[in-house]
Formats: C-alpha cells, structure tokens, sequence
C-alpha cells in the first residue's frame, strides 16, 4: 500500500517529535517495562574511524560491558555479533525474531534484554538488541567490531552526526527548535520498502 507523500512527511515528523528524550535537568519516568531514557551529557562524542573500511565506530556500553558499534543510521535496530553476546553474557535468554518480508537481513536474528545501553551521555535503562552472527560483515569490511548502533537507539534523541570531524552530539528535547525542522524527502519503492533522498 503506497501513502502519499505528505502523509509520510507528517508520520516522519510525529514520529521524531515523540521519540524526543527528557532533558538533562529532567529525571526519567520509565513506563511499565518500556525503556526510561536520560541524557547526562551534551559534549559530542567522538568515534573512531575505522582505517580499512572508513566506518564510524562509537564506543558504547551494555549493561557494564564496554563494545565498539558501527554507526549505522539506515540501520533500524541495533545489532550485536552473537559471539559477543554469548562471550559477555553466558545464559542470557535469546528470543526468536520473525523478520518482516523486503529486510536485507537473510539469518534470523535473535531477541534480548539489556539493563542499560549507553553511549556518550545518552542512557537507557529496560532496552533490548538484536543478536546475529556478524562474521560475514566482520570479514566483508575487515573491521572488528562488536555490533551495529541503529536507529532504535540514536532514534531517542535528536543529534548532529558529523562525518568529516567523526563526532556524534546529542541534543536535548528542551532546547531543540522543531520550528526549523525539515521534512525528511521520502519515496515509497515498489516494494514497499521507503527511502531517505539525500
């Protein structure tokens, strides 16, 4: 079913709006078993550049362990090599993920919760990964990482994602000016699959 273009524009622009997180002087207020989100820091982060494949790597943290994460902002969850997961948390439950028709992903990946994900000063209390075995990618890009950081995570705080410096600032809901908001250029493909123009 394809939508108009407006009516995507609207969505897109909602959908931003309301994934806004709290302010740093505001305290989270975490919704029964749905993530509770705070950010404790404004500096901007700085990522590595992997010097092989020229990706962005952020250094992240789950649940206490420390992980490097490709910045992928076309990713739509955030992603961990399985054998990360099974070295750092021996036993930690796995769910089965049915993925949707069109997904680029060709293995089921594998459900599970975190305590606490963070990066830089935006943390996140009661989230949850996605766990796949990432060797292809690892060997295709000859970079060694940990997992991939989508956008159900960065998708919780608006940010201004420099490539050319390598850094990554989030910003707070309070002080972000929605009235200087542009709506995002969306095309619906034939299969049903929607693009960002850039």
């Amino acid at each position: 079913m394809l939508f108009s273009r407006n009516l995507i524009r609207t969505f897109l622009a909602l959908l931003a709006l309301g994934a806004l997180p709290l302010s740093a002087e505001e305290q989270p207020v975490p919704a029964q078993g749905g993530p509770a989100v705070s950010i404790t820091d404004l500096k901007p982060v700085k990522l590595e550049r992997d010097a092989h494949s020229k990706l962005l790597v952020a250094q992240c943290t789950v649940t206490g362990v420390p992980c490097n994460l490709i910045v992928d902002t076309a990713a739509s969850h955030t992603t961990f090599d399985i054998k990360f997961i099974k070295k750092n948390f021996p036993g930690l439950p796995l769910e089965d993920v049915q993925i949707a028709p069109g997904s680029n992903v060709r293995a089921a990946p594998r459900l599970f919760a975190m305590r606490s994900f963070s990066m830089g000063g935006l943390h996140i209390k009661n989230f949850f990964g996605l766990a796949l075995d990432l060797t292809p990618l690892q060997k295709d890009m000859q970079v060694k990482i940990d997992g991939i950081l989508g956008i159900n995570y960065l998708g919780f705080s608006p940010f201004l994602l420099s490539v050319r410096n390598a850094s990554l600032k989030f910003l707070e809901r309070s002080r972000f000016r929605s009235e200087k908001m542009k709506p995002l250029e969306v095309e619906c493909h034939r299969s049903g699959i929607f693009y960002v123009r850039g």
